[in-house]
């Protein structure tokens, strides 16, 4: 059985690195970083071992960080995109 603490000891540095690269901001990294180590806390007993923990981690990391950018993704309306239709034509047109 995995201990947790010890996997964070020996990984943060990594994991925190990887999460870096990928958002280029240190307080969101960190923030990214918790979250994964408390997925990696909930889904411990269902790792199989089919890859090394490194990677399972970092497979975590990434889904963490792909789950932030879909929640702070603006969404863009049609509506808004019409109205900005609309009034390119109209400049256009006087």
């Amino acid at each position: 059985m995995l201990n947790i603490e010890s996997l964070y000891m020996q990984y943060k540095q990594d994991v925190y690195r990887y999460l870096l690269s990928l958002t280029r901001q240190p307080s969101l990294s960190e923030d990214l970083l918790s979250e994964t180590f408390l997925k990696a806390i909930h889904a411990l007993p269902s790792f199989k071992s089919n890859s090394s923990v490194k990677t399972w981690l970092f497979g975590i990391a990434r889904n963490v960080w792909l789950q932030h950018l879909r929640r702070t993704k603006p969404q863009i309306e049609y509506g808004d995109l019409l109205q900005i239709y609309i009034a390119d034509s109209i400049e256009e047109h006087y």
